[in-house]
């Protein structure tokens, strides 16, 4: 099954998904920005809810559903996707329509520029309400906020899309034995997850230390062996982007499906109270 994914940026990577291959196309100038977009074809990337046939089904082609086609949008990291944006939330193309991968090119935006504003590694992502407080019933709106000294910036806002499509995946036959059960996620937990990926990315690339919040999961462990390779090729100072791309492109099979793993769903032994 090829899933086809546009890329805004350049970053070619082909990472393997269990037995699913995902295919990167090149666009655009050089650039070393850490986050990139992509558009996702819905349909054949795990994400049709409508379709019985998810592995043919493009866009309607092979089913003949009315409205079966689909874009999703994605955050790119190292080459890697770092989690799906199912939702538009508000943001369009400039045709004026709704579009998923326009949300995903504003929150890679927005976390490129977070990056930039950090110049002394005093900051992190946190899971809060849209009032800036700590979330401790059901009724508030759960936020991955970017904090630095006290200042709060809005990264990205959880949608009632985005947790169907964790819970869709949850209970799928190649994942569900790794994905936390379906009926356990929360929009609160999705946000944690995505803030601990973007907190332990952030540690690496940005702060230049060893990440710690996701490395007791599969997935994250991936991002542990990422870490201690940079750290042989480049035993001090600060590691370039280049070198984790060459990282990404060199890990083994299976760490790339753990890697890509962690964009899908939320790992079954993973608790933020830890």
């Amino acid at each position: 099954m090829n899933k086809k994914i546009k890329v805004k940026g350049s970053v070619t990577l082909l990472i393997l998904l269990l037995t699913s291959l995902a295919t990167y196309s090149q666009m655009g100038e050089m650039k070393m920005e850490m986050y990139k977009s992509a558009e996702v074809d819905g349909c054949t990337d795990f994400h049709c809810l409508k379709c019985a046939d998810r592995n043919m089904c493009s866009r309607g082609e092979q089913c003949n559903m009315q409205d079966c086609g689909h874009q999703h949008g994605a955050v790119l990291c190292h080459g890697g996707i770092l989690f799906y944006i199912r939702s538009a939330q508000g943001f369009a193309d400039d045709a004026g329509a709704k579009s998923c991968v326009a949300r995903a090119e504003h929150i890679a935006s927005e976390i490129n520029m977070f990056m930039g504003m950090d110049s002394h590694g005093n900051s992190n992502f946190a899971v809060l309400d849209e009032n800036k407080n700590e979330i401790n019933n059901a009724t508030q709106i759960p936020m991955v906020w970017f904090v630095m000294d006290g200042m709060h910036h809005n990264a990205i806002t959880i949608s009632d899309s985005d947790l169907a499509g964790y819970k869709y995946r949850a209970v799928l036959p190649d994942m569900r034995s790794m994905a936390l059960p379906a009926n356990k996620l929360t929009k609160e937990l999705v946000a944690q997850w995505w803030a601990y990926n973007l907190n332990d990315h952030f540690t690496m690339m940005v702060k230049n230390e060893k990440p710690t919040m996701t490395t007791y999961t599969h997935c994250g462990k991936v991002l542990l062996t990422m870490w201690e390779t940079a750290r042989e090729i480049v035993p001090t100072g600060k590691i370039p982007m280049n070198t984790w791309h060459k990282i990404a492109e060199n890990l083994s099979t299976e760490e790339k499906a753990h890697l890509y793993l962690a964009a899908q769903i939320v790992p079954m032994n993973f608790d933020p109270r830890r």
